[in-house]
């Protein structure tokens, strides 16, 4: 008996899931019925997807800084992996300024001990260590 109310809830299952993937969505059949409501619609949509065309033409293609041992050939994949060697080539033959060039002012010194200061562990026994 138990296997028959399984076996029925499976097939209700499957027969609902089946239902829900007849239509995915209504985007496409609301346009076609708004343009059969409306004949200028179309005309519209040309113009604004002619107007976003206009805009994707005028604009520039990303261009990577220029680097020294970098010359960019076109093809996408190919300029990335160039461009990361170039890159690296060049990091290579710069100088890094250090951190320690400049000492912190006295402020900035002072913040820096305050912090330590209010930063220090505590014991379980709330005894400062």
């Amino acid at each position: 008996m138990k296997n028959n109310y399984l076996l029925l809830t499976f097939c209700f299952l499957l027969s609902a899931y089946s239902y829900t993937q007849a239509q995915r969505c209504g985007t496409s059949q609301y346009y076609e019925l708004r343009k059969q409501n409306n004949p200028g619609l179309q005309v519209k949509m040309d113009h604004a997807e002619q107007i976003t065309q206009e805009w994707i033409r005028r604009q520039e293609p990303v261009k990577n800084p220029s680097l020294p041992g970098f010359t960019p050939s076109g093809n996408y994949q190919k300029d990335i992996l160039s461009y990361r060697k170039a890159k690296t080539e060049f990091f290579k033959m710069q100088p890094v300024a250090s951190n320690n060039a400049a000492p912190a002012s006295a402020n900035v010194e002072m913040l820096r001990i305050e912090k330590r200061k209010n930063n220090q562990f505590k014991s379980m026994k709330g005894d400062a260590q």
